[in-house]
C-alpha cells in the first residue's frame, strides 16, 4: 500500500508536467528545458512526436540513473521516464490560452509543482532531472539550482531555432520555476535529502 501511494503520487506529478507541457508550453513553442523542451524543439525541426523524443531522450539518461543513483533510485527514474512519455501522448495538445504571458505564469506554475512532487518522492521524470539528482548527491548542489543551470542549454538552443523573443519567454519559465520550486524545498526536498544522507 505505502508503494502504491508513492507510484500514484509521482504519477500526479507527471500528470501535471503532461499537462503544463503540452496545454502551455508547447503550443507557444516555449522550451523551457529539460527533454520536454528538446521535445518541442526537435518536434518543430524534425516533425516527430514530441512524446517519442521525450522517450528516446530519457532512455539514454536512464544509464547514467543506474551508474550514479543505484538500483533503487533507477526503478523509480524508471517509472517516470516511460510514463511522462505515455502522459505526453494521451494528455491533449491544446491551447489553454493565447495570451503568452499567461501560458508562462501558469505553465510554470503547474511545472514547478508537478516537478516537486515528484522529487518528494526521490524519484526523477527522467531527462534532464536526472543530472541534478546526481549533482545533489555527490556535490550536494540544490536540486531546483541544478536543474536550472541544465535547462539553461535548451534555453540557448530555444534562442537559435525560434528567435530571441522567445529565448526571452523559456528563460522567463525557467526563472519562475526555479524560484517556485525553492519555496517548496523544505517540503519537497526534506526526504531526498534525509535518504541520501543516511
Amino acid at each position: 500500500m505505502k508503494n502504491l501511494f508513492k507510484y500514484l503520487t509521482i504519477t500526479l506529478g507527471l500528470l501535471l508536467l503532461s499537462i503544463s507541457i503540452n496545454m502551455f508550453f508547447g503550443p507557444h513553442y516555449i522550451a523551457a528545458g529539460g527533454t520536454s523542451g528538446l521535445g518541442i524543439l526537435l518536434e518543430y525541426l524534425i516533425q516527430v512526436d514530441r512524446s517519442l523524443i521525450v522517450l528516446a531522450l530519457n532512455s539514454l539518461m536512464l544509464l547514467l540513473a543506474i551508474i550514479y543513483l543505484g538500483k533503487k533510485l533507477f526503478i523509480k527514474v524508471l517509472y517516470g521516464s516511460l510514463v511522462l512519455p505515455l502522459l505526453l501522448t494521451y494528455v491533449p495538445k491544446i491551447m489553454f490560452t493565447e495570451n503568452k504571458i499567461a501560458s508562462i505564469v501558469l505553465g510554470s506554475l503547474i511545472f514547478s509543482i508537478g516537478m516537486s512532487i515528484v522529487y518528494s518522492q526521490n524519484s526523477s521524470s527522467g531527462g534532464t532531472s536526472i543530472p541534478p539528482i546526481i549533482l545533489k548527491k555527490y556535490f550536494n548542489i540544490k536540486l531546483s539550482t541544478g536543474l536550472f543551470f541544465i535547462d539553461g542549454i535548451v534555453i540557448l538552443l530555444n534562442w537559435s531555432i525560434f528567435g530571441f523573443d522567445q529565448f526571452l519567454l523559456a528563460l522567463s519559465s525557467n526563472i519562475l520555476v526555479f524560484l517556485v520550486m525553492n519555496l517548496f524545498s523544505k517540503i519537497s526536498y526534506k526526504s531526498i535529502e534525509n535518504r541520501q544522507t543516511s
